[in-house]
C-alpha cells in the first residue's frame, strides 16, 4: 500500500493532500496545531461576531481544474462575489480610497518631481543587487528609495535596506508606485519597462477578470473547513495536534515518519510545507540551525458603534510613525446594509517589545480616526487583541541565503521529498502558493516514482 505524508495543514498542505489521494492509497496530513488553515482561520468574539487572523480574500487562479476544486462548493447565497478588490492606503496624511499603491504625487512637490525624473531615468538591472538598498535605487531611484521605502521597510522589517534581501519589499506588496494622476499613469504604463514599476491610479483600471469571494457570514475559516471536508471525503487522514519527531532515511529515501505521539507512518512520498530546517533536524542532517527572526506583531479585532467612512475592503497604513499595518473592514466585503451591519474590523500592527495590548487598543483606534477610517466620535464597543510573536519573517540577506541552503540540502539528502509553501520560501501570497502546489503535485503524479 503506497503512502504519502503531508506535513503542515495550511493551504499548501490541504491542497496537496487532496491531489495526492488521486494516486496514493493512503494520505496522511500532519498538523501541529489543533486545526488546519494556518493563518487562514477565524474566530468569534463573545457576541458571536466573526473575525479573521489577518486579511484573507479568496481569488480564482485562472486554472480551471484548480478553481473547480477550490471554489465549486461555494454557495452563492453564502458567499459574496467581488468583481474587483476595493483596496486603499494611507500615505502622507491622505487616505487614498482608490488604490493600495503609494501615490508619489502626494509627496511634497519638490520630492515628487525629483523622484519621478529619477525613476524615468532608471535603466534595466543587469547584475543581481547585493541588497534592497541597491535594488530600489536602481529600480525606483534615490529619492523614492530614501523617502518612501527606507522608513517604511524599517517599520515593517525593523532593519535597514542594506540588511535586507533585494526582494524583501515584495512581501508587503510594494512592487509598484503610482507616478501621478490617472492620465499620467496610463501614458507611462504603455511602456513595458515602466509598466513593471508603475501602477494605475485606481483599482478600477487594469483589474483582473478573475472573481474574488468572501463569506456573507462567519470568516475565511469557513473555506478552510470546506477543504478539510473535501480531503476527508476523499480519504485523507488528518492528524491534528501532531508533529514530526523523527524521519528515518534509507538511500536518500524518507521511509518512516515518527510522530511526537509515537505513531509511525510509512512513507513513499513526503510533502513538506513548513520550515525546511525542521525536516533536516528530524532526519539528523547536520546544518546551520540559526533561528530566523520574526517581526513582533499584534492583532486587534474591533467592533464600533458607527459605520466606516470608506467602502474599502481593506487598507494599508503607509505612515512609518503609525503602528497600524493593515486594516480589514468586514461589512464592506459582505456588502451588508448599514442598518443591519456590524461595524467590525481587524487591525494588524507592528509593535515593540514593551507595548501592552491595552495601550495598543487605544492607540490603534486613534490611528483609525486619524486615517479617516472611522468617525472621530465613533466609540469602541468591544475589542479582542492578542500578540503574534512569529509574524512576518525578517528577510535579511542571511535569512534568504540560509533558507536557500536548507532547500539545497533537502534536495541533496532526499529523492522523495517535495518542498512547498513555507517549505521552500519561494511564494508568499495565497494564490501563488496554491498554483505552485497544484503544478508541483500534478507533475509529481504524472512522474513515476521510486518504489
Amino acid at each position: 500500500m503506497e503512502t504519502a505524508v503531508v506535513v503542515g495543514g495550511g493551504i499548501a498542505g490541504l491542497l496537496s493532500s487532496i491531489l495526492l489521494k488521486e494516486k496514493y492509497e493512503q494520505v496522511f496530513l500532519v498538523e501541529r496545531g489543533p486545526e488546519c488553515g494556518g493563518l487562514l482561520r477565524s474566530f468569534e468574539n463573545k457576541d458571536g461576531v466573526s473575525f479573521d487572523l489577518g486579511t484573507h480574500v479568496l481569488k480564482e487562479t485562472g486554472i480551471a481544474p484548480l478553481d473547480e476544486l477550490l471554489f465549486s462548493n461555494l454557495q452563492s447565497d453564502e458567499w459574496s462575489t467581488l468583481d474587483y478588490l476595493k483596496v486603499g492606503n494611507y500615505f502622507e496624511g491622505k487616505l487614498n480610497k482608490n488604490s493600495q499603491f503609494i501615490n508619489t504625487k502626494d509627496m511634497p512637490t519638490e520630492l515628487y518631481q525629483k523622484g519621478l525624473v529619477e525613476l524615468l531615468h532608471t535603466k534595466p538591472i543587469t547584475e543581481p543587487p547585493h541588497h534592497l538598498q541597491e535594488y530600489l535605487v536602481q529600480y525606483f531611484g534615490e529619492t523614492f528609495t530614501q523617502h518612501i521605502f527606507k522608513p517604511l521597510m524599517k517599520k515593517l522589517q525593523g532593519a535597514s535596506l542594506e540588511e535586507l534581501h533585494h526582494t524583501a519589499h515584495i512581501l508587503f506588496g510594494y512592487s509598484r508606485l503610482i507616478g501621478g494622476d490617472a492620465q499620467t499613469s496610463r501614458e507611462l504604463k504603455t511602456s513595458p519597462f515602466y509598466d513593471g514599476k508603475l501602477a494605475f491610479a485606481s483599482y478600477l483600471e487594469g483589474s483582473s477578470h478573475l472573481k474574488n469571494f468572501y463569506p456573507r457570514t462567519g470568516g475565511i475559516g469557513k473555506w478552510v473547513h470546506s477543504l478539510e471536508k473535501v480531503a476527508t471525503e476523499r480519504g485523507v487522514t488528518i492528524l491534528t495536534s501532531e508533529s514530526v519527531e523523527v524521519i528515518t532515511r534509507e538511500n536518500k529515501h524518507a521511509r518512516e515518519i515518527v510522530l511526537q505521539s509515537g505513531k509511525k507512518l510509512a512513507c513513499d512520498m513526503l510533502v513538506w510545507t513548513i520550515a525546511p530546517f525542521l525536516l533536516l533536524k528530524s532526519s539528523g542532517v547536520q546544518m546551520d540551525s540559526k533561528v530566523p527572526q520574526f517581526r513582533r506583531m499584534s492583532l486587534h479585532h474591533y467592533v464600533f458603534d458607527r459605520p466606516f467612512q470608506t467602502d474599502n475592503y481593506y487598507l494599508y497604513c503607509n505612515d512609518p510613525e503609525m503602528k497600524s499595518f493593515r486594516v480589514t473592514l468586514y461589512p464592506n466585503m459582505r456588502h451588508e446594509e448599514q442598518a443591519n451591519a456590524t461595524f467590525n474590523c481587524t487591525v494588524e500592527a507592528f509593535i515593540q517589545p514593551d507595548d501592552t495590548l491595552q495601550e495598543l487598543d487605544e492607540q490603534l483606534a486613534n490611528e483609525l480616526r486619524k486615517m479617516g477610517i472611522i468617525d472621530q466620535d465613533a466609540q469602541m464597543l468591544t475589542v479582542d487583541s492578542s500578540f503574534v510573536p512569529a509574524g512576518f519573517p525578517v528577510l535579511t540577506k542571511e535569512y534568504v541565503e540560509l533558507l536557500q541552503s536548507h532547500n539545497t540540502m533537502v534536495a541533496q539528502s532526499f529523492d522523495n521529498v517535495v518542498l512547498l509553501g513555507k517549505g521552500n520560501g519561494s511564494t508568499f501570497f495565497m494564490n501563488d502558493v496554491l498554483i505552485e502546489a497544484f503544478h508541483t503535485i500534478t507533475n509529481q503524479l504524472d512522474t513515476p516514482h521510486l518504489p
